[in-house]
């Protein structure tokens, strides 16, 4: 059982999830960029896009819905999952099968499948927070979300060490969404009633303006992240560095390894025609 909390407890505790969330997920991309190889971090930084679009299109709106209508009563909420969870299973079921067929033909299957399991994880904790949310106790996504954060930068900075194959980092993400939304799916039955019920279409009818608004904003500030880097190829992963290092293809290094040649050459001219001017000076000594 949950008890509700004032606006400004909930308040607090929303800021505290978020921002928890947040700098979690900044400082995963900051340590994989460290460990990983270049190649292996773009398929992170396209894995975990892909995730997030995959997330919003799996919730299609479903924990803004609970969070918003659920409220009313325990009635209400139980019989809007019910609708909810009957209307995505066939979409969830779809984007499976496809994932299967699409890292087939890419030659990344498990990245693609660990991506999809991210993404699943991911929309079934919107619909739990939603579902928390409209009993008015943030607390329990509060907790969650600090439990995922610190648990998902453990995995990033621990799996690299074992192997560096970004598809064991995504499937240990994937793992860690899952296993610390256990506890709330777990007391999930006590926050509904059972005795009504809502059929999908008409969950997903009221579900699916919000849930479209979302993933549309999601696809654009993410289609940078699938668009811009290329698939490596396995022939890719294998190959040794380049004697320059790793990080000699990043833009960044590049430009730092440009200015220092140079800053090298003009302070090696300063140098011989300083030795010119002082033979010129003092023959004798030159």
């Amino acid at each position: 059982m949950t008890s509700e909390r004032g606006i400004g407890a909930n308040s607090v505790l929303a800021l505290a999830g978020d921002a928890t969330s947040k700098a979690g997920a900044l400082v995963v991309v900051i340590v994989a960029a460290r460990l990983l190889p270049v190649a292996e971090f773009a398929l992170l930084a396209t894995a975990l896009a892909a995730a997030g679009i995959i997330g919003s299109l799996l919730d299609l709106g479903a924990g803004t819905l609970l969070a918003r209508d659920g409220a009313r009563s325990r009635v209400h909420r139980g019989a809007l999952l019910d609708g909810l969870l009957r209307a995505r299973l066939p979409i969830v079921v779809a984007v499976v099968a496809g994932a299967l067929v699409l890292g087939s033909a890419i030659g990344h299957a498990l990245v693609v499948v660990a991506a999809v399991g991210l993404g699943v994880a991911a929309a079934l904790a919107q619909t739990v927070h939603g579902l928390y949310r409209s009993s008015q106790d943030l607390r329990p996504e509060a907790m969650q979300r600090l439990a995922a954060a610190a648990l998902s930068v453990g995995v990033v900075a621990c799996v690299p060490l074992v192997t560096r194959r970004v598809d064991a980092v995504v499937v240990g993400l994937a793992v860690v969404g899952a296993a610390t939304l256990l506890p709330l799916v777990r007391r999930a039955p006590g926050l509904i009633d059972t005795g009504a019920r809502v059929s999908p279409g008409t969950a997903l009818r009221l579900a699916a303006p919000i849930g479209l608004l979302a993933l549309a904003t999601i696809a654009y500030y993410r289609s940078g992240c699938l668009c811009s880097p290329r698939w490596a190829s396995p022939q890719t992963r294998r190959r040794s560095p380049s004697p320059r290092g790793s990080h000699s293809a990043s833009w960044p290094f590049r430009t730092r390894s440009r200015r220092r040649s140079f800053l090298d050459s003009r302070r090696k001219k300063t140098q011989r025609d300083d030795s010119s001017a002082a033979a010129v000076l003092w023959p004798g000594r030159w």
